[in-house]
Formats: structure tokens, sequence, C-alpha cells
């Protein structure tokens, strides 16, 4: 074998002049010639030269065939995509972010330097933080402008929970993840990774997809940290759409977010669209939530603001702006967007909307009267302390406050009115009722007075 291999170089040397015409012209040569010694010489050099050409073949298709099936293997195992997913967190710029509605919402600049710390600021290593806001208050635009506003948004992933049938694919895309075959990872991942045991019980598929991420997101997060000197971050925005389309998925997330708070490989921001999601994010006899630090709500603009919005967007008077705002949305965005853009007049609008709140308020059997509206209306805008609100009803009625957009949590442990309207009406119907109140005991005193006066007279005739 060795004797061969010193062959090789000569091949490369001599392949350029070895072809078919030269193979001839050797073989003319040889039956031309008179000396038989000349012709087995000339024999020999033509199976010597075969020989080097069939070998250099033999060497280039081994060669190649090695080469496919080292990159197949390469490209097949997880270092590959570990390697994948840091060049994510170093080019960011990949990523393909859809700004086509950033002119139709309000820029909120003010929530952006309350959205930086979050992503930028290292104080924030040891915990995940989350953001709250309505849709249409500008708050993943606020937060993908915050990304990109330091040295370019390296380091940080973003991701957008846009389809409750792709949700999965969209958190691989986003990290640069695929799936690679078992035969190889078992070989290798013990040096990159420690992987984490799928569970026994039955999962769905996107389960076990996530339980396959976990190991090598971590790999990746710590190579990147190791090589930058700093923790990066995983932005998951619209993650109360998984949180109702796969709570144990979004269960998942929590507990990586909180295991990586702990470790401080990386940082996760979760991004909601829904602040029903509060309580859920408060409750502390979730271990998974005892890592969640600061919460960011990208709440409502000011009255100011929202009729100059509604002026602006859809070309309505000030006067019937001004009286939406006072009466019906306030600063809420959700409802300026509805109701903005509604033919309706104003006072079908609050006789539809006060309807809905009366069947809903029946439905659940809460009485506009309920002592919480009464602090709620003393509250006004700074909102009601959930300790106070806890001693006025009971926990399973405010939950369904809360669902029913009847109240709104805010991170700062405060309950308001869900909107201006729904203050609105039950301001109303506890004006009503006092009145009512006012006007039976009149009737009373009044009943009150006549039994006395018949007792009088009754006194004065005997």
């Amino acid at each position: 074998m060795f004797a061969r291999s010193v062959h090789i170089p000569l091949f490369f040397r001599q392949i350029r002049v070895i072809n078919p015409s030269h193979v001839l012209t050797q073989a003319r040569y040889a039956s031309t010639s008179t000396s038989s010694n000349d012709i087995k010489q000339s024999l020999r050099n033509i199976a010597k030269r075969i020989a080097l050409v069939t070998m250099g073949y033999k060497v280039l298709a081994f060669g190649t065939v090695v080469g496919a099936l080292g990159y197949t293997l390469y490209y097949d195992s997880e270092y590959a995509v570990i390697n994948e997913m840091v060049k994510r967190f170093e080019n960011p710029s990949l990523q393909e972010w859809d700004e086509s509605d950033a002119a139709t919402i309000i820029a909120r600049d003010d929530i952006q330097k309350l959205i930086k710390p979050l992503i930028h600021n290292e104080n924030y290593e040891k915990m995940y933080a989350a953001i709250v806001g309505e849709s249409g208050t500008g708050k993943s635009t606020a937060v993908r402008k915050a990304i990109r506003s330091i040295n370019g948004a390296k380091g940080v992933i973003y991701c957008l929970i846009a389809s409750e049938s792709e949700y999965s694919s969209e958190l691989q895309t986003a990290l640069a993840f695929r799936a690679t075959n078992d035969y190889f990872q078992r070989y290798i991942s013990k040096f990159i990774a420690q992987k984490e045991a799928i569970p026994t019980t039955p999962k769905t598929e996107t389960d076990i997809t996530w339980y396959k991420i976990k190991p090598l997101l971590k790999a990746a997060a710590i190579k990147y940290k190791s090589i930058h000197k700093k923790q990066p971050v995983l932005v998951i925005d619209a993650a109360d759409k998984l949180a109702k389309w796969n709570s144990v998925f979004f269960r998942y997330l929590q507990e990586f977010a909180k295991e990586s708070a702990d470790s401080g490989i990386i940082r996760v921001v979760f991004v909601f669209s829904d602040s029903v999601a509060l309580p859920t994010l408060r409750d502390k006899t979730n271990s998974y939530n005892s890592r969640l630090g600061t919460i960011v709500e990208v709440g409502d603009i000011a009255d100011e603001d929202a009729i100059k919005f509604l002026e602006k967007q859809y070309k309505m008077e000030n006067t019937k702006a001004t009286e939406m705002v006072k009466t019906i949305t306030g600063g809420r965005f959700k409802m300026l967007y509805e109701y903005g853009k509604s033919t309706d007049t104003l006072a079908k609008i609050r006789e539809e909307l006060n309807d809905d709140a009366e069947t809903t308020l029946n439905y659940l059997k809460i009485s506009p009267s309920a002592p919480i509206f009464f602090k709620l209306l003393e509250a006004g805008p700074s909102g009601l302390p959930i300790k106070i609100a806890s001693t006025l009803i009971e926990k399973e009625k405010c939950s369904l406050l809360l669902q029913n957009n009847i109240i709104s949590q805010h991170p700062n442990r405060r309950y308001t009115f869900y909107s201006r309207q729904i203050e609105k009406y039950i301001q109303s119907k506890i004006e009503q009722q006092r009145i009512a109140d006012q006007e039976n005991q009149r009737q009373i005193e009044l009943e009150q007075q006549r039994i006395a006066d018949q007792e009088k007279r009754r006194w004065f005739r005997w």
C-alpha cells in the first residue's frame, strides 16, 4: 500500500500528458520497433501510466466520497446547528421584521426608554422580563426599535408568534434551528451540551421539538457569551397567544426563562398583548415566576393624544372625537381603532356597549353597585390596590371581571376600569341606584309619616 502511495505525486505530474492519443502513439511505437526489449519496455510504460491514472481516479473518488460524507455528517450534527444559532445572534439582520403597520401606530418613544434597559442593561441579568400592552399600542414597534437602537441589534433574537398552527416553526426559524439525525447526535452531544431526556409521558410533536431545541439554544447562548462577553437576549412577542394556544409549551418557555436567569446564560423577554396574563405572571406559587423581574406596561395614551389620533387617522371632527374619547374610549387603543372607524352615532355606540356591560354583569351575577365599583370610582385613574380589592370581592369573581373586560390589572398591582365607557356605565348605574334609594327612602318616610298622622288622629278622637 505504501509502495503505491509514493507514486501518487508522480501521477499528478504526469496526468496532464496522459490521454488516449498518447497511449496509441506509444502502442504504434512498440509495434514498429525492431527490438523486443524496446517493445516490452514501451508496454510496461503504458501499463504503468494506465495504472497511475486508474489509481488517481480511485483516490479522487475516495476523497470526494469521504469529503461529502464528512460534510453531510457535520451539517447534520448538533455542532453545526449550534454554530448557525450563534451566527443568528451575531447577525440579527437576517430576521425580517414587518413594519408595514408602523404608519398607523402612534409612536411610543417614552416606552422605548423603559424597554431598552430590559434588553441591554446587565442589571437585569438574573431576571427575565415581561412587556404588557394591548394590540395596537405601538408595543411591538417600540420593542423592535429598542432592539435595533444599540449595536445594530447584535445579540438579540426577536420571534413573533403569529400563527396557531406554525408557532413552533416560527420559533425554530427565528433561532435558526433545524432538526438533526439522532445517530450522530449521541456521539458529540456530550461534548457540546448536557442533553435533557424527553419525558416518557405522551407529548405532542411540538413539545418533543422543544426538548430538542432547548439544549442547543443553551449551548449557543453559552458560546455566544464566551465569545462576546455579553449575555444574549431572546424576545418572544405575542406570548399571550402562545399561552392560550398551548399552555404547556408556554410553561416550557417560562421554565427555560427561569433556568436561564438562574444561570445567567440568556435573558428572555416576553411581550404580551393582553393584560389578563398579569395575574398568571404574578402568581408566585408557580416556581417559574420566581425569577420574573420588571414588568413594563404599555398603557393608554393621554386624552389629548387620543383626540389627535382620531382626527388624523379617521378624519373625525374635533367635537365628535372629543366626546368619543371623554365618554367611550378614553386613551384605550383597542377601542380607538374599533370605534374610530364606526359609522354609527355615539349614542348608538354607547347604548350597545351599555347593553353588553349589563348582560355581562347579569351573567356574572355581580351588581353594578358592588363595593368594588364604589372604591374604583373613588380611586380614579390611580387605581385601586389589589390588596384592598381582595377584601371587597371574591377572587374568582375578580378573575371573571378581568376576563370579561370590566376591569384591568396593571403591573403596579392596581385595578382600574377597563375603559372610559365601563366607568361611565357603572357611574350612571350607581347614580340611578342612589336616586332610586333616595326615592325609596322618601316613600318609606312618607309612609311612616302617614302612619304617625293616623295614630295622632286616632289619639285625638279618643
